[in-house]
């Protein structure tokens, strides 16, 4: 048993220090510049026309959309 007990700990102990002075395998990742904005549009007639003017609104602060998602008439409109 105490053999057993030796055994695992060198093989635990073997990949510790493997995991530490082992180089990175893939670059780091960089954050994006800015965050990325994803708008979500619901249904409705009278709904969706209130959507065009949030989008407008968003247009003048410079928001830039990557994604929209939506549904009916907000589809329409962020279509």
């Amino acid at each position: 048993m105490r053999r057993l007990l030796s055994w695992c700990f060198c093989v635990c102990m073997l990949g510790l220090v493997t995991a530490v002075i082992a180089e990175p395998l893939a670059e780091p990742i960089v954050e994006a510049e800015r965050e990325r904005v994803g708008l979500v549009l619901s249904g409705g007639a009278a709904r969706g026309l209130a959507h065009i003017g949030v989008l407008k609104a968003l247009e003048e602060q410079g928001v830039a959309i990557d994604a929209i998602a939506a549904t009916s008439m907000g589809a329409v409109v962020g279509g």
